[in-house]
C-alpha cells in the first residue's frame, strides 16, 4: 500500500520480518443467475460491453480492485469498480445481482458458494484449489501468469534483537505446522506458508 497511501514510517527499515503465514487467493464469484456461465463468458461480455459490468471491491487499492485491474491490462476487458466499506455488503449486493462480478477474498466467499449464494467461475491462486477442483485457475484460461493473493505475515519493530527474531520465527513456524492447525487453515482457503524471516 505504500504506493497508495505516505505512511509515517519506513517498512524496510522499521520492520523486521519474522515470517511469512498465510496466502490467500481470491474466486472469482458472479451471482448464482448471472448470464456469465463461465470466466470465458464473463470475459467476452467486459470485452464486448467495457465498463458497464460492476465488479464489487473493498475500497481504493483492494486486492479486488487490483485483481480486476490486472485482468483489464491481460485483454481481459474494462470493469467498473464499486467500492465498498467492507466484504459483507458487497457479497450483500453481489447476491442480490446488484453487481455482476467480485473477485473475492477465497475464505469470505467460500461459505456462499457452498450454499450455493454464488457461483465461483474461477481462482486467482496458479494452481485449482482442491476444496473447489472444478473451479479453474484465471491462469488457465487464457491469461498466462496471471496470480492474485494477498498474504498475512508477522513482524516485528525494526529494532527487534534477532535472537527474539529466530525465537518468534520458531514458534510462528511450529504452530503452522502443527497437523491439526494445518488442516483447520486449508480447509478455509488458507494456503499455509510458514517461512525464515529472511
Amino acid at each position: 500500500m505504500r504506493h497508495l497511501v505516505r505512511m509515517p514510517f519506513d517498512p524496510q527499515k522499521d520492520l523486521a520480518p519474522i515470517s511469512l503465514m498465510v496466502s490467500v487467493p481470491a474466486l472469482v464469484v458472479v451471482p448464482p443467475n448471472h448470464p456469465a456461465k463461465s470466466f470465458q463468458d464473463l470475459v467476452a461480455m467486459a470485452r464486448a460491453r467495457p465498463g458497464e459490468l460492476n465488479n464489487g471491491a473493498v475500497g481504493v487499492g483492494s486486492s479486488g480492485q487490483l485483481a480486476a485491474g490486472l485482468l483489464a491490462t491481460m485483454g481481459g476487458g474494462r470493469l467498473t469498480t464499486v467500492n465498498y466499506s467492507g466484504g459483507a455488503p458487497a457479497q450483500v449486493d453481489l447476491i442480490a445481482g446488484r453487481l455482476d462480478v467480485m473477485f473475492d477474498n477465497a475464505p469470505a466467499a467460500l461459505p456462499r458458494v457452498r450454499a450455493g449464494q454464488m457461483r465461483a467461475i474461477a481462482i486467482t491462486s496458479l494452481q485449482r484449489s482442491p476444496l473447489l477442483p472444478d473451479v479453474p485457475t484465471v491462469a488457465e484460461l487464457g491469461f498466462p501468469g496471471y496470480e492474485v493473493a494477498t498474504w498475512m505475515g508477522a513482524l516485528a519493530p525494526g529494532t527487534t534483537p534477532p535472537e527474539l527474531i529466530e525465537l518468534l520465527n520458531r514458534a510462528i513456524v511450529a504452530t503452522l505446522n502443527d497437523p491439526a492447525m494445518k488442516e483447520r487453515l486449508t480447509n478455509q482457503m488458507f494456503d499455509v506458508r510458514p517461512t525464515t524471516p529472511q
